[in-house]
């Protein structure tokens, strides 16, 4: 699967984007909600998914949030111990407390998945 511009909005309930080779984000947004439940992942790749561009965001469950395994742009994962209520707005900052990035889910989540060239670092699970 290869995305390579505009604007791509998966509201699923079962794996949001599912590849069983690759999938390689070229730029634009993409933006993944779902699943509701930890046999399924918002991003369901077998070989790699390669990010080189553009702003993603992958919200599911911590059953199978996966990061991308290559990504040209910081990337940001965090796993909740809570899920986050649906209309619940989640805030990037910088160390100014300048807004970098605002989501709101339009369903609850368990892991948010970020990668943009506007992040300064990356911050992926040990």
């Amino acid at each position: 699967l290869v995305i390579n511009d505009g604007y791509l909005w998966v509201n699923s309930y079962g794996d949001g984007i599912d590849s069983n080779d690759e999938v390689i984000i070229n730029g634009g947004t993409v933006i993944i909600c779902g699943p509701v439940n930890d046999k399924n992942g918002a991003l369901d790749f077998d070989t790699s998914c390669e990010i080189n561009g553009g702003l993603v965001i992958i919200c599911g469950t911590n059953g199978m949030a996966t990061p991308p395994s290559k990504a040209k742009s910081n990337v940001i994962q965090i796993g909740f111990e809570y899920q986050i209520n649906q209309g619940d707005t989640i805030l990037i900052t910088d160390e100014d407390d300048n807004v970098i990035f605002g989501f709101t889910n339009i369903k609850s989540y368990e892991n948010i998945i970020i990668s943009s060239n506007e992040l300064a670092t990356s911050i992926l699970p040990s």
